[in-house]
């Protein structure tokens, strides 16, 4: 998945030369945190975020202070707040790479640029955690179940189960996988069958399976194995 598929594209953005003033009322009229400053050929120059003006400008507390917080705000412009030369990522990149990038630079959005180094849209957390839920599928709810593998891809034991689900009438809907340790692998897969009584027969037939640690469905989850003393459940 590439962020071209998950960007938003309908993007608010600024000059150096427009007013906080102006920023201020785009921020408290749209749910943005941050807007792309572009020159006259889309090029983007800088990033102005909420913190960067609350930084300048701070909240008011008095009828007077509120009246010299929109004076400073009016007689200045993007350009001597903004965040010059900001990180930009290309549309081919990988969404997890931008995810990756995020995280390590703390930062909530990405600008996304074309061929032309314009801008083409913006990456932001929303857009991560949208493309999540995606991927997981739990839009689609049914059943998700938990595992603990050792070396799956070598010994099979991934494929045993997709198998076993696939049999009695579970329609796999995601596999997602993370190392636990040198060995092993946690392993999630969400399903979902024609009925809740197949669900359910399902769920049984794992009863006895020491490599699953639980299972969750409607927002219930229920530990079967790895628990502590005090039955928090650790995977």
């Amino acid at each position: 998945m590439l962020v071209r598929h998950w960007m938003t594209t309908d993007v608010l953005s600024v000059t150096p030369e427009t007013s906080l003033l102006k920023c201020k009322k785009i921020f408290r009229e749209h749910p943005f945190s941050a807007l792309p400053v572009l020159d006259a050929e889309r090029r983007v120059v800088g990033l102005l975020t909420v913190e960067d003006l609350r930084d300048f400008a701070p909240r008011s507390h008095t009828g007077y202070e509120a009246l010299e917080q929109l004076n400073l705000l009016a007689e200045n412009i993007v350009e001597t707040v903004m965040r010059p030369e900001p990180a930009t990522v290309p549309l081919t990149t990988p969404l997890e790479d931008a995810a990756i990038f995020m995280i390590d630079r703390h930062t909530p959005c990405l600008p996304v640029t074309d061929a032309e180094d314009r801008l083409a849209g913006i990456i932001t957390e929303w857009d991560i955690f949208r493309a999540l839920v995606r991927i997981t599928g739990a839009r689609e709810g049914g059943v998700l179940m938990a595992f603990v593998l050792e070396n799956p891809y070598e010994t099979g034991s991934l494929r045993g189960l997709l198998a076993q689900i696939r049999k009695q009438g579970g329609n796999i809907l995601s596999v997602l996988g993370s190392e636990k340790d040198h060995n092993c692998r946690r392993v999630s897969i969400r399903f979902r069958a024609a009925d809740r009584e197949t669900e359910d027969a399902i769920i049984r037939s794992f009863a006895g399976d020491e490599s699953l640690r639980y299972w969750s469905r409607d927002g219930e989850t229920h530990s079967v194995h790895d628990t502590t003393a005090d039955g928090v459940l650790e995977i």
